[in-house]
């Protein structure tokens, strides 16, 4: 399943909104990669959720466009209560920021940005094997194994104190007030 975002991409020069079509989610989490629906990707300012029990951790993503890849800010969201981390991340939405920077601009000065997670040449090579990149249409999160609760919401960031700007995406969370389980059949 396929989503279209519109994001900002801004570069040091300029900057220029468009709409980018994503068909997979890859979210790497320390050696493995999940693969995921593309259409849980959002940038909205708020999710519904069915349980209370979510939390997320600043992650950050990389996906190709233009013949540049690209950098974004978002959450690894996921439900705290699911053992399976597939199942646990589907039932949640991805929120990513939808400013978006050209990674060549910052991965000089990688070291220096205010970023959890592996290089992004790593993580890459975590998800695409020897000699892969990132195809089009898809976005390359990084995971994070540990999650906070994310009561009412969440504001994520990316700082990058050597071009003096930063990506940042706050994000609400909606706990739907009936169960799921009120709608099943019985």
């Amino acid at each position: 399943m396929t989503t279209d975002l519109e994001l900002r991409f801004t570069t040091q020069a300029a900057s220029l909104t468009a709409s980018v079509r994503f068909e997979d989610l890859v979210v790497v989490v320390d050696d493995t990669a999940l693969l995921l629906a593309a259409n849980r990707l959002t940038t909205a300012a708020e999710i519904s959720l069915a349980g209370a029990e979510t939390g997320g951790a600043l992650a950050y993503g990389l996906f190709s466009w233009g013949g540049a890849l690209w950098l974004c800010v978002g959450s690894d969201h996921r439900d705290l209560v699911e053992a399976d981390p597939v199942r646990a991340r589907m039932l949640c939405q991805t929120p990513i920021g939808p400013e978006v920077w050209r990674l060549d601009e910052v991965i000089g000065h990688w070291d220096r940005l205010d970023v959890a997670g592996p290089h992004p040449r790593d993580l890459i090579g975590r998800a695409a094997g020897v000699g892969g990149g990132i195809a089009e249409g898809v976005l390359l999160l990084a995971g994070s194994a540990e999650a906070v609760p994310a009561g009412d919401g969440l504001v994520v960031r990316l700082a990058d104190s050597v071009l003096g700007r930063e990506l940042r995406h706050g994000y609400r969370v909606r706990v739907l007030s009936q169960p799921i389980d009120r709608f099943r059949k019985r």
